[in-house]
């Protein structure tokens, strides 16, 4: 018998869990290697020319360094500090508490590149917001994440296979 493998191009997935915190893992399919999408993904200092709403990361990018985001969202710009996490090559991110109105809210955020051949890769992308108003503000924040999200990914999409 024949198998067939099958990749979905792209995906967006909102969950709530017994606590009413809520998130949102997204993916897409990027014909491109991973290193290079990786490349594209951590040059923080160009993130502003292709994505709309992650302008840059502020900050030494290496495991257990204290950073500062710029993200586009509500028409401003939230900084937000955050300590890294990375696994060279593979996957970022952070856990920690957002700030002002949302500061009882944890920040679960996930960005991976997986290889899947070569030339193509999945890049995913999510967040989990937990804590003490997580039940409150997960869902709101997720809504706003999920739409966010997906055109970042697109967008990453978009410079990784730019052809000079």
């Amino acid at each position: 018998m024949n198998q067939t493998t099958r990749q979905v191009l792209e995906s967006a997935t909102v969950w709530r869990d017994d606590t009413g915190c809520c998130g949102v893992e997204t993916s897409i399919l990027i014909d491109a290697p991973a290193r290079h999408v990786w490349q594209v993904l951590t040059d923080f200092g160009h993130m502003s020319e292709w994505s709309s709403g992650l302008q840059r990361i502020d900050g030494e990018f290496r495991d257990g360094a204290e950073v500062t985001s710029h993200y586009r969202m509500f028409d401003k710009v939230w900084p937000a500090k955050h300590r890294l996490r990375v696994q060279q090559g593979v996957s970022f991110g952070w856990s920690d508490d957002l700030d002002g109105e949302f500061s009882q809210v944890r920040d679960n955020h996930e960005f991976a590149v997986r290889e899947l051949g070569e030339t193509l890769c999945q890049f995913v992308h999510a967040d989990a917001f937990t804590g003490a108003d997580g039940p409150r503000f997960g869902a709101t924040l997720t809504r706003a994440a999920v739409d966010s999200y997906r055109a970042f990914n697109r967008e990453l999409q978009a410079r990784a296979t730019r052809r000079p």
